[in-house]
């Protein structure tokens, strides 16, 4: 992989590490955990499908936590953790858009 697409793919990698730990305190502090995923992803031939995957999954994760902070959020109650959800959807997104800029960098025709 080329050496600017792998340092970015790192640093989006670092983010989205960091938003696992923050999802996984908010639902420890509420006594839960998460689920594993119910299908292994496909893992992919080459770094184009690789990180096209990831894409995919990174684009669900934001729409989803982008719902889930809207419902948070009007509940007077839990206004705080709808705040965090959102600016965690909101991080991922932008992650999500430069995930995409650095996939579509990538020739999908090259096998690894």
């Amino acid at each position: 992989m080329y050496p600017r697409i792998a340092q970015g793919v790192r640093e989006i990698a670092e983010k989205e590490a960091a938003h696992d730990r923050a999802m996984r305190s908010i639902l420890a502090e509420r006594g839960m955990w998460p689920r594993p995923p119910e299908e292994v992803p496909h893992e992919g031939s080459n770094n184009w499908e690789r990180l096209s995957n990831d894409l995919e999954i990174l684009l669900q994760f934001a729409r989803e936590l982008h719902r889930h902070a809207m419902r948070w959020e009007g509940d007077g109650e839990n206004a705080a953790l709808g705040e965090t959800l959102r600016k965690i959807a909101d991080e991922a997104s932008d992650d999500e858009f430069e995930l995409r800029r650095l996939v579509a960098k990538l020739d999908p025709q090259a096998l690894d």
